[in-house]
């Protein structure tokens, strides 16, 4: 008990120390690089297994999306020097909420606001699809269809643990059969063994690409459901008062310019362009 009290006093005196100095550090927007110290390193989690949102690469660095996105924020934008760490998302995600670590980039839950505080602007949105087996005999009603999860006798394949599309499932009365991974369920789609998946179109067009299913698996044109992602901040972060205004009068500006969606477009292309 008094080892957690101590530590519990020593990140609460961390932070008041060093909000002092990010006051004054974060009242001039664009922060200039040149200006870096060592008292302005952030530290970011992210999942370390969900290309390619993020991921963790063979010398255990964290790349994709949501990296690139706080990269060009925090410290291309704003000049901090930055951390980014892949972890097990369960881990990531303590490691915030104790204070080890400063951010991360995610939905911003009624949980997660509990422990964390969040931008207002939204940094990214996931989009979840519905695809389509071309081989499918029912192909042709559910291209033609506004919402192809409205259509009646329907085979579909479902995730294990895609609670965002077994609750679109759910939405629509749509009984699923569910497959442990990802492949598995394009390749009974590429067979037209089912007729219709929904997942996150980032991750089902990067494996489309790779695995050469374009022709055999098509997307629907509506958007199913968009989730947002916000820098979520530690409460226990020394940055905790200050950084999510800071981000959030960045974005705004970048907004205001249309530079943000300028980097967001040419990011995707780059994804693209990866994935071909």
């Amino acid at each position: 008990m008094d080892t957690e009290f101590y530590q519990r006093e020593k990140r609460m005196l961390k932070r008041l120390l060093t909000g002092f100095v990010l006051a004054g550090l974060l009242t001039s927007l664009p922060i200039l690089a040149d200006e870096r110290d060592n008292k302005r390193v952030i530290t970011v989690t992210y999942a370390n297994q969900w290309k390619p949102y993020s991921y963790g690469n063979k010398e255990g660095q964290a790349k994709g999306i949501l990296v690139d996105i706080v990269d060009f924020i925090l410290h291309q934008k704003m000049g901090f020097t930055v951390q980014h760490i892949p972890l097990p998302w369960e881990r990531a995600q303590n490691m915030v909420r104790n204070g080890s670590y400063d951010a991360l980039i995610t939905a911003p839950t009624a949980e997660r606001q509990f422990y964390f505080k969040r931008t207002n602007s939204t940094l990214y949105r996931l989009q979840w699809r519905a695809y389509l087996s071309t081989q499918s005999s029912n192909y042709q009603r559910l291209k033609g269809a506004d919402n192809p999860l409205t259509i009646r006798d329907v085979s579909c394949v479902s995730l294990l643990g895609d609670r965002t599309s077994e609750s679109l499932y759910r939405r629509f009365n749509l009984d699923c059969q569910s497959v442990k991974d990802l492949p598995l369920a394009l390749k009974m789609m590429q067979m037209g063994r089912v007729d219709l998946f929904v997942h996150s179109k980032a991750i089902v067009d990067q494996h489309m690409m790779s695995q050469n299913y374009m022709g055999l698996i098509e997307e629907h044109p509506m958007v199913l459901k968009k989730v947002p992602f916000v820098l979520m901040v530690s409460k226990y972060s020394p940055y905790a008062d200050q950084l999510t205004d800071a981000v959030d009068r960045m974005v705004m500006d970048m907004a205001a310019t249309g530079e943000y969606e300028r980097f967001l477009s040419k990011l995707s292309q780059d994804q693209a362009a990866e994935s071909d």
